[in-house]
């Protein structure tokens, strides 16, 4: 909230706004789920983690929304979120991958 008053502006909270997350994380599954299909563990998480967080991020960067001191904590999160994703997909629909 700081980090917006400081550019500016509000702190997008309206519920509308946590819509729009809800939507994002069925987006990232069903994204996780597809890319699970058609590479191995390690290939499937790379590409779902650059996929979503790093571009998610050097979007909001560039607009200079991204509070910066929130990375150090995003990033290790953001890696076992993707991991998980991934590893959950795998084991719920296996492929014969190897």
């Amino acid at each position: 909230i700081e980090h917006y008053q400081s550019i500016g502006l509000v702190f997008p909270s309206q519920p509308v706004n946590n819509i729009v997350w809800v939507v994002w994380s069925f987006v990232f599954a069903a994204l996780a789920y597809w890319i699970s299909r058609r590479f191995r563990l390690w290939e499937a998480f790379a590409v779902v983690w650059v996929g979503i967080f790093v571009m998610m991020w050097l979007a909001i960067g560039n607009l200079n929304v991204l509070p910066f001191s929130l990375l150090p904590f995003a990033l290790p999160l953001s890696l076992l979120e993707a991991f998980i994703a991934v590893l959950i997909a795998q084991k719920v629909a296996p492929t014969n991958l190897t």
